[in-house]
Parts: structure tokens; sequence; C-alpha cells
């Protein structure tokens, strides 16, 4: 996985790989439900947008889609959030394992911290695609089991981004005392 990273680490794919997740955040998961008629899904109200989440809200969120935004939530699901949660996945790592490269620390494994990210993601998009397969009847334990994927998958974010930011600190600080 780290000969792969090392590869990656290029200026051109991280601004490749910025260009594509915001793409996919501005222009495909907000669109795609049009493109099968669907003009007014409230994207907002997602799973993957919550920090956790309870039978009640899902239950009630899925009963308020419909049997069509439904349909189209999972094929959203399955079609761009699998696939993008795993180049996000890259994307960061190879953001940091840059970073990385350019600070003072060498703690490589924090290269592979954004896969936990992605790891979490995918198993709340396998309970996600199993609420909207079997709706209405959710169980309660795999909804218990998705939330706590969810907000795994928020914190190990919050915990990227900062890792991202003092990894920049760290490179200001090193530049700043060069001069």
């Amino acid at each position: 996985m780290y000969a792969l990273i090392n590869r990656l680490t290029t200026k051109r794919f991280l601004w490749f790989g910025f260009l594509f997740i915001l793409s996919v955040n501005v222009v495909i998961f907000p669109f795609f439900p049009g493109l099968f008629g669907v003009t007014d899904f409230d994207t907002k109200q997602i799973f993957d947008l919550q920090f956790g989440f309870d039978t009640g809200y899902a239950k009630n969120f899925l009963a308020e889609l419909g049997d069509k935004k439904r349909h189209v939530y999972m094929l959203s699901t399955l079609l761009i959030d699998t696939p993008y949660a795993m180049i996000y996945g890259f994307v960061y790592a190879v953001l940091i394992n840059f970073l990385l490269g350019k600070s003072s620390v060498n703690i490589s494994f924090l290269t592979l911290f954004p896969f936990l990210i992605s790891i979490f993601d995918l198993i709340e998009n396998a309970f996600t695609v199993k609420f909207l397969l079997s709706y209405p009847d959710i169980s309660s334990t795999l909804v218990s089991l998705a939330s706590f994927a969810n907000r795994l998958k928020w914190l190990s974010a919050a915990l990227t981004l900062i890792m991202i930011l003092v990894l920049i600190i760290n490179i200001m600080y090193k530049s700043l005392k060069k001069a």
C-alpha cells in the first residue's frame, strides 16, 4: 500500500484528486437524482451527512423518501458514494504522504489513517443499502451499528483534518525558522 501511495504522491495527482472530490460534492451528488426525474431530493438528510442517527430517524427518513427516491438513494450509494469513498481515501493518504515528505515529521503509518474514513464510510454504505432493500423492516441493531460506523467515519475525518493542519503548520514553522 505504501508503494502505491508513494507512486501517487505527486502534485498532479493531488490536483486531480481535489478536483474530483469537489466535482463529486458540488456536481455529481446534487444532480444525480435529477437523472431519474427526482428534483426534490433533500440530500442534506441522508445518513452519510448525519453524525449518528437512531431507528426512528432512519424509519421516518426512508418513509418520507417514498419508493422512487429510495431507489435513487440506493443507486447513488452504490454507484457514486462507494467508489468515491475509496478514491477520497487515496487522495487524503497521498496528501498526508506529501506533507510528511515536506515536514520534519516522519511517521509513515499516518499515511494510512484516511483509509479509516473510507472503511467506516463503506460499512455505513453497506448498511444503508441493506436498509433500503429491506424497507420497511429495519433492524434497530443494524441501525445502531450503522450509526456507530457513521460516527467513527466523522471522527476519523476530523482527526485526519487535524493531522493535515498540524502538518501544514509544522511545514510553515519549519520554513519560517529557516528564513
